[in-house]
C-alpha cells in the first residue's frame, strides 16, 4: 500500500502544475520559457492530465482503496 500510495501522490504532484498552466496559457501566462510546443501544448497538456487521472484511480482500486482514505485525508488536513 506504501508503494501505492505513494504513487498515486506522485501522478497527483505532476498533474497539478499542468493543469494550472494549461487553464493560464493565453490568458494570464504571456511569456514562456525556451522549450515550447506551440499549439501542441494545450493538447498534450489535456492528455497527460488524463492520463494522471487514470493512473490515479487505478491506484486507488481494490485491493488498495486504504490509499483513496490516506488521499482524502491529506487533502482535507492541508486546507
Amino acid at each position: 500500500m506504501l508503494s501505492t500510495g505513494s504513487a498515486v501522490f506522485l501522478y497527483i504532484s505532476y498533474v497539478i502544475p499542468l493543469a494550472s498552466g494549461m487553464l493560464a496559457e493565453g490568458n494570464r501566462w504571456t511569456e514562456k520559457g525556451p522549450f515550447q510546443l506551440g499549439v501542441w501544448s494545450k493538447p498534450c497538456a489535456l492528455l497527460a492530465t488524463i492520463g494522471a487521472g487514470v493512473l490515479a484511480y487505478v491506484g486507488i482500486q481494490p485491493p488498495n482503496e486504504k490509499v483513496l482514505y490516506v488521499l482524502i485525508g491529506s487533502s482535507s488536513g492541508s486546507w
